[in-house]
């Protein structure tokens, strides 16, 4: 459950820690296109899989795939929108590249309007949802592994 929760643990607006409301954005903002654009640009000049490097260390010394193996594979296809092609080479990968930009979005948003936003799963759901994202990851990794990536 996403609340919004003033200074005083009271569901309300609140405004951020360091001044005046947005004081903040500009700042995050930068760092988010930083990344995307950081991101974009290895999944562009990155060579082909064939002929590309194995940039995950799991891998390298284990031989198998990690988790996240295929998020740059992913990255690039997204950059070329083949979404349908990002799904079958990471899932989970994808899935976090098309939900964080939404995401930061709506955050930045409500960050300038002075609205600090926590996440506050209800009493005694934390280690459930905790066990769900083991969950997820875990079933990603054994689809990663059955694809051979």
């Amino acid at each position: 459950m996403l609340r919004l929760v003033g200074a005083a643990g009271h569901v309300r607006s609140a405004r951020p820690p360091g001044g005046a409301p947005g004081t903040r954005v500009p700042r995050a903002a930068l760092i988010a296109v930083i990344a995307v654009a950081s991101l974009g640009l290895l999944a562009v000049v990155l060579p082909e899989p064939p002929n590309a490097p194995t940039l995950c260390l799991f891998k390298a010394v284990t031989g198998r795939p990690c988790p996240a193996c295929g998020f740059l594979r992913a990255a690039r296809l997204l950059v070329r929108a083949n979404v349908p092609g990002a799904f079958i080479t990471n899932p989970l990968a994808t899935a976090a590249m098309l939900l964080a930009p939404p995401a930061a979005l709506l955050w930045a948003l409500l960050r300038a309007r002075g609205t600090r936003v926590t996440v506050a799963p209800p009493r005694g759901a934390r280690a459930v949802l905790w066990w769900l994202l083991g969950a997820v990851v875990g079933a990603n990794w054994v689809y990663v592994l059955a694809a051979g990536r």
